[in-house]
């Protein structure tokens, strides 16, 4: 597909427009003159021989505003045609993997990677892959490597030099069958008591509950949940696991959180950008660096036209259908993979301090973003929300901080032992005994 020059500058413009008015993170962007990001976007949107080009232009743009929950989608033309890589890299503590591999390569899975393409890789993704997508936060935005690795290399082999030795992979539209993993487990076993597509609960011997939550997308989750409360009423403790759940549906996360909190609880603390056009009319007849803000009209003038004027809202909630509440000790799991309504849940937790928290830094990025389309058959998404605890503590590029911080090493991973479920295993046990 070919696209027309006013085609190309719809999507820019629209990228441009919807960040403008909706996007609310512009106090924390600095010096980032978003009208001359545009203007400067413009002659390399033109330059863009191939849609592919061009996305990746979109990408380096909307990536000026740092936000993990804004981005441009491609359009399934450009991934059909670049194909998908037969590995998956990920970011392990400070070393780049190889984290997932097809059965027909001979790849240590957990081997760690030294080069791409004869540059170092710390070098290689920070000049070719960082520049089209969020990265503030490196370890959450690693997965984004293998989305454009080969939209980048397209139709190119790529060169892996790993401490296994020397590999040449190239991406491919076949159907790629995954070597399996060892399976994380504790040293201790558990019993599955339930599991469904919605969670899984397991117990240990000593009559703690393991519950593991994938996703909030399966809107089944607090019926399937309160179903099951009664099995686990009387367990002496709790841990809820929901590392690499990347969030979804925030009321499916309100429901289990209701189950833990008696009475209402705060589900929802943010900043709305709002725009009224007669003020940025008046400002343009200021010198808003010199404005008195401390008259009330004043300052109002100034916070629009710098576009940092919000409606801020706490919203509380309390969820009747839950039967009772689990009042035993908690302790929550995340990592780095835990991202938007999941943060969201960890949020309620540690803002009450109903939850010990154990992992890693969760992703870093919440909020509701405005999806729309692109020519060519993309999506653009803008975060429209500005997230922070009740008493306005950030977690935005920064996550969710665990009280307890613990990280499988590449030893347990290829071993298969899940040392953070052990630690809160552990930590339960020393509140219990």
């Amino acid at each position: 597909m070919k696209l027309s020059l006013d085609e190309k500058i719809m999507g820019l413009s629209l990228i441009w427009k919807e960040a403008e008015y909706n996007f609310p993170f512009w106090k924390q962007l600095g010096d980032l003159d978003w009208d001359r990001a545009y203007r400067e976007a413009l002659p390399k949107i033109f330059a863009a021989e191939t849609i592919r080009e061009y996305y990746l232009e979109l990408c380096r743009f909307i990536s000026l505003l740092r936000d993990g929950h804004t981005a441009v989608l491609f359009p399934k033309e450009i991934y059909m045609d670049a194909g998908q890589l037969p590995i998956c890299i990920g970011l392990i503590g400070t070393k780049w993997c190889i984290v997932k591999t097809d059965i027909s390569l001979n790849i240590p899975l957990y081997d760690e990677i030294l080069t791409i393409n004869g540059i170092s890789v710390t070098e290689y993704v920070s000049q070719n892959i960082y520049p089209y997508c969020w990265h503030e936060k490196e370890d959450s935005a690693s997965w984004q490597i293998n989305n454009l690795l080969p939209v980048v290399e397209y139709q190119k082999e790529i060169t892996l030099q790993t401490l296994g030795g020397l590999f040449r992979i190239k991406a491919t539209n076949k159907e790629i069958k995954w070597k399996k993993h060892v399976e994380m487990k504790p040293k201790e076993k558990l019993t599955e008591i339930f599991s469904s597509r919605t969670h899984r609960i397991s117990t240990t011997e000593d009559n703690i509950a393991v519950i593991s939550i994938p996703t909030f997308m399966e809107d089944d989750l607090g019926r399937e949940f309160y179903e099951n409360m009664l099995k686990i009423k009387n367990c002496n403790g709790y841990i809820i696991d929901i590392r690499n759940n990347g969030g979804g549906n925030s009321d499916n996360a309100d429901c289990v959180v209701q189950a833990f909190i008696d009475g209402e609880f705060t589900y929802s603390t943010d900043r709305k950008m709002v725009h009224i056009g007669a003020y940025k009319a008046w400002g343009k007849y200021q010198e808003l660096d010199k404005i008195d803000q401390s008259n009330e009209w004043c300052k109002k003038l100034y916070d629009i036209c710098k576009r940092q004027y919000f409606e801020c809202s706490t919203d509380k909630k309390m969820i009747n259908e839950c039967p009772f509440t689990l009042t035993a000790p908690l302790v929550v799991l995340e990592n780095e993979g835990t991202c938007s309504s999941a943060e969201d849940m960890l949020i309620c937790f540690d803002a009450v301090g109903r939850a010990t928290i154990v992992g890693t830094p969760s992703y870093g990025s919440t909020g509701q973003p405005l999806s729309f389309d692109l020519p060519g058959g993309g999506v653009g998404r803008i975060c429209t929300r500005w997230c922070t605890y009740p008493d306005g503590s950030e977690f935005i590029n920064i996550g969710v901080i665990p009280q307890v911080r613990t990280a499988p090493s590449l030893e347990d991973l290829r071993n298969g032992y899940d040392i953070v479920l052990d630690e809160g295993i552990k930590i339960l046990r020393k509140n219990l005994y």
